[in-house]
């Protein structure tokens, strides 16, 4: 079956489906057409990814135990594994134990999937958008989709939310730059973003005290935003794809508006920073761009 048919019947994007096919988890036949034509197994693969991904297991996790299944052996270990490094709540661990006692079923997707209403959106997101192009968006607003969808208000613009985000083409990385992106978000925890929202509040509620404590670091960073030495790096380059990503399939102006309707802390967030970067510029011309 075609692309369109699996993503209704397995609820998966079709960025995730791309992005576990680049993972070599399925292997669809390409027709003639250039079509990617899948099986009832494949299908039921997809399933099965879904739902030990809604138990935070990894891709290569999940690969490890296909890989088991193949060989009709899946190791225990796995189980004690997953109890030691993952902070999974005592729900979902039983639904892994039942999982490796019996196989995957719809049932128990469904039981994963209720557990999963109160997933936090950055969870979700997670889940529904694997690898960069998910992290991304989640280093981008982390603090803000640390809370569950409540409202249906919340719900629906979410709802928009992934439907445009699974309609923008693909992000042309190099695999060089995905695994620079991946490496450099590896070893950032939660502090790092508590940190770095503490320091915008700062700079928001009073924008001229910030900037007379932070004058000297600013002007240094806009140089070395504008040096050669910043240019030869990987991340500028990554930054001047996402520029013209973003410009060209109109992010800010869809997710924005939609990020305000579903994080509330967003939009207090926005409305801020909007009258502080009106001051900001007002007072310092010089930094306009």
């Amino acid at each position: 079956m075609l692309i369109n048919e699996v993503i209704k019947i397995t609820g998966l994007t079709r960025k995730a489906i791309d992005y576990y096919e680049q993972k070599g988890l399925i292997k669809p036949t390409i027709l003639e057409n250039g079509y990617r034509d899948f099986s009832k197994i494949e299908v039921e693969q997809l399933k099965q990814i879904a739902f030990l991904r809604s138990l935070d297991l990894s891709v290569d996790q999940i690969k490890e135990i296909f890989q088991l299944e193949q060989q009709e052996s899946i190791s225990w270990s796995l189980l004690r594994q997953r109890e030691l490094q993952l902070k999974i709540n005592a729900k979902k661990l039983e639904l892994f134990k039942q999982y490796l006692k019996e196989g995957y079923s719809d049932k128990l997707a469904e039981l994963a999937e209720s557990i999963n209403q109160t997933a936090t959106i950055a969870e979700r997101i997670e889940q529904i958008f694997p690898g960069y192009f998910g992290q991304i968006f989640i280093n981008h607003y982390l603090n803000y989709l640390l809370i569950p969808l409540q409202t249906a208000s919340q719900k629906s613009a979410f709802a928009e939310l992934v439907f445009f985000l699974d309609k923008l083409p693909n992000l042309d990385l190099t695999n060089e730059q995905e695994q620079y992106l991946a490496e450099s978000t590896n070893n950032v925890d939660l502090e790092f973003f508590d940190q770095l929202e503490l320091e915008k509040q700062s700079a928001i509620n009073n924008v001229e005290q910030w900037f007379e404590q932070n004058k000297e670091n600013l002007q240094t960073y806009f140089d070395y935003k504008n040096s050669e030495l910043y240019k030869a790096t990987p991340l500028y380059e990554i930054e001047e794809k996402l520029k013209t990503y973003f410009q060209e399939t109109s992010y800010h102006e869809t997710v924005i508006p939609l990020l305000r309707k579903i994080s509330p802390a967003y939009d207090r967030y926005y409305k801020q920073l909007l009258t502080a970067n009106s001051e900001f510029l007002q007072n310092h011309p010089e930094f306009n761009g």
